[in-house]
């Protein structure tokens, strides 16, 4: 009888080794920059925004292999917002449509002379 052969199983560098050695450690710089600068802004203005890391690898001639990524951060922007009424039309108006609009006339100061 033959001796089971054993499984080796393979060792998995781990991929944060790979982020600090991409370009030098610029990639690991922009992303850890960009994710500080996101966490921040989503607190400040308590709307989401994102970090995405594309990596793209494509075969060369011979035995390597070509590495690039992009880190993309989308920060959010407190834009403010204003409110609107939606006229019969479909136009927006800052003033309601179905409210009646009041008469405006221009009231004189008691005490005042016409002249000055």
């Amino acid at each position: 009888m033959s001796e089971p052969v054993e499984e080796v199983q393979p060792v998995v560098r781990p991929f944060s080794a790979f982020l600090v050695e991409q370009r030098r450690g610029r990639l690991h710089a922009e992303a850890s920059d960009g994710f500080r600068e996101l966490v921040a802004a989503v607190r400040d203005t308590r709307m989401k925004g994102s970090i995405v890391i594309t990596i793209e690898v494509k075969p060369t001639k011979g035995d390597h292999l070509a590495v690039t990524d992009k880190c993309v951060v989308k920060i959010p922007h407190a834009t403010g917002e204003s409110l609107f009424f939606v006229d019969r039309d479909g136009n927006l108006s800052r003033s309601d449509p179905n409210q009646p609009e009041l008469p405006m006339s221009v009231a004189k100061p008691q005490g005042v002379a016409a002249n000055g």
